[in-house]
């Protein structure tokens, strides 16, 4: 382990994992013995706890490695987590550093997109959260707001904006109105009410965010870019393109040009933004910007990279290139990716999008089309 943490402090990615690749097995077989073992040594106790930090760090080493492809790190990143997840149920693991270990496992699963073990994880953490007796209103807030942003994706709304408002009223109690943690509570809820399209409650809640954080972090600040990024796509979603174009634009003059979580979110709606005011070659080429962050640190599997390729598909649809419309709109469509962000209803009366999502509702692996789209 220790040759692995100094081999990747150095930068060596490649030869830490190896080694934490060479002592995996161990790691296994100690796990088994001890399964078959009713009590432990105080020393095998500590093995198999030293196992889980491997195990962990292993996971941090997989993900930066990037010379294995994206969705390879990230099965291999879930594997290790799930093993040090259900060591540390069985072995009595010091309750603190579970807790870390559930707040960036469930983490790690939302970023890529796995919602649903997201959403066990995150309420696995609060539970032991409130068995700990955990009086820190910030942890608690943080956890209500991590698995109130799983339910958006989820398309669970309702159960977003619970969520949401719990940590809302906790940060407001212990931080004020106008701390910007507060403002994230703004944010995410207004996210929840534009997918719901409630637009001018959605356009206050954002409101509320960005007069908070010009106020704390100054109007030139990066940060304010995904302030921008929200209130010109809450325009998109209601056609007002060329008012969405100026907050977008504005997102990207103060974008960190390194921001590779922010910037194909604004990349995106900059070029479904261009399609509404038929400027193509400019979507084309955001969107294009766009899909090219996405499946580099997301994968192809993501929902935020199907999205890109829906709008691609209905740019090209615009752009009467029907062939290469429906290549991205099956491209999309053949992924297994349930949880799809809200369809534009743009896209929703296209005609290849309407003539394809017809043809493929009616196999079984659609059936959810229907459901959340159709």
């Amino acid at each position: 382990m220790k040759k692995a943490i100094e081999a990747f402090e150095k930068g060596n990615v490649q030869e830490a994992n190896n080694i934490l690749d060479e002592s995996e097995s161990d790691r296994d077989i100690r796990f088994a013995n001890f399964e078959k073992k009713e009590e432990l040594r105080s020393k095998e106790i500590q093995n198999i706890h030293a196992d889980i930090e491997a195990l962990l760090f292993q996971a941090k080493i997989i993900i930066a490695d990037v010379r294995i492809p994206i969705q390879r790190r990230i099965d291999k990143t879930i594997e290790c987590f799930k093993k040090a997840n259900i060591r540390s149920m069985r072995t009595n693991y010091d309750k603190k550093k579970y807790l870390q270990l559930l707040f960036d496992y469930g983490n790690f699963l939302y970023k890529y997109g796995i919602y649903n073990d997201a959403e066990n994880i995150f309420l696995q953490y609060i539970k032991l959260l409130k068995e700990l007796n955990e009086e820190k209103k910030a942890m608690i807030a943080l956890a209500y707001s991590k698995i109130g942003a799983v339910y958006d994706c989820m398309k669970n709304y309702k159960k977003a904006l619970k969520y949401h408002n719990y940590a809302l009223k906790l940060r407001i109690k212990a931080l004020g109105r106008f701390d910007l943690i507060t403002a994230d509570s703004y944010i995410h809820i207004g996210i929840v009410l534009s997918e719901m399209n409630w637009n001018i409650t959605a356009i206050r809640s954002f409101y509320k965010a960005l007069r908070i954080r010009k106020k704390a972090l100054g109007k030139g600040n990066p940060d304010l870019s995904r302030d921008y990024n929200n209130l010109g796509w809450l325009l998109c979603i209601q056609d007002m393109y060329k008012k969405a174009l100026l907050n977008l634009n504005n997102a990207k003059e103060l974008l960190d040009c390194t921001d590779v979580v922010i910037a194909p979110y604004i990349y995106n709606n900059i070029g479904f933004a261009f399609i509404g005011v038929c400027q193509y070659e400019e979507a084309l080429s955001y969107l294009n910007k766009s899909i090219e962050i996405r499946e580099k640190n997301l994968g192809i599997k993501h929902p935020d990279t199907v999205e890109s390729y829906i709008n691609l598909g209905y740019l090209f649809e615009k752009m009467k290139n029907n062939e290469m419309s429906i290549k991205f709109y099956k491209k999309a469509l053949n992924l297994p990716v349930k949880f799809i962000k809200p369809i534009h209803h743009c896209i929703r009366n296209s005609y290849n999008w309407n003539k394809l999502t017809s043809e493929l509702g009616e196999r079984e692996s659609f059936t959810y089309l229907e459901r959340n789209w159709l």
